[in-house]
């Protein structure tokens, strides 16, 4: 049987809810019927929920406080049937705006996959995310990072994702400072606004002759500064 056939009959025992199914996932007032032994074998927490003494495991349902859409996704990977990357291909993400449901739905995704020891989904979006981070502009890092520094996401999600949005705000810090509302948004976030000025302070050498910051290379960082930044 080709793989395009076994993804097909996974998606269709997710969807349709009338292949056996002997547990419910319960979110946002929605419920997803599922298979235990598909579920547990993907996440820990699942499994504990399943087969120890929990209410839970009495009750063949799990109430979960994600959204549905983030647990749609978590199922749809425990079924195998979740894209690789992004919740779309990182080419159409480029340069989007931080409050699309491009990036949020995958940073969502990724707090609820560390919360459930989903260690595979996590380095899948870890991965696309940092990718997509790359070489975006001022307001994009500020957007994001506003975000994750609210409601104790910025300690919900891998440390690294965290650095690389506090990294980008760094590097792009002298547009940002000539953009009144983009500093505005910045500065609005206190505990951002200083981790991003340590950062300045810790990886740029202040400021060069002609007024530009400059940060250097991955390539001209210490060992202890890459530990840091999460190399």
């Amino acid at each position: 049987m080709a793989d395009t056939d076994a993804v097909a009959i996974l998606r269709g025992m997710m969807q349709s809810g009338n292949w056996n199914t002997d547990f419910k996932v319960s979110a946002s007032g929605h419920t997803f019927d599922v298979h235990k032994s598909i579920v547990c074998e993907a996440s820990p927490f699942f499994k504990a929920a399943c087969e120890n003494d929990w209410r839970e495991a009495k009750s063949g349902i799990i109430e979960l406080p994600e959204d549905a859409d983030v647990v749609q996704e978590l199922l749809n990977h425990c079924y195998g049937i979740r894209e690789s990357g992004l919740r779309k291909p990182v080419r159409q993400c480029e340069m989007v705006p931080a409050s699309s449901d491009c990036t949020l739905l995958d940073l969502r995704t990724l707090i609820a996959a560390e919360k459930y020891q989903m260690d595979d989904l996590c380095d899948n979006i870890q991965e696309a995310l940092l990718e997509l981070f790359d070489g975006q502009n001022g307001m994009f890092y500020v957007a994001l990072g506003t975000w994750i520094y609210q409601e104790g996401r910025k300690y919900a999600l891998p440390s690294i994702v965290v650095c690389a949005v506090v990294l980008g705000i760094a590097k792009e810090i002298q547009s940002i400072l000539y953009d009144a509302e983009g500093f505005l948004v910045l500065s609005a976030c206190p505990d951002l606004l200083k981790d991003v000025f340590r950062e300045v302070a810790m990886v740029s050498l202040m400021v060069r002759a002609d007024g530009l910051w400059y940060v250097r290379d991955y390539l001209e960082l210490e060992d202890h500064e890459k530990e840091r930044l999460g190399y």
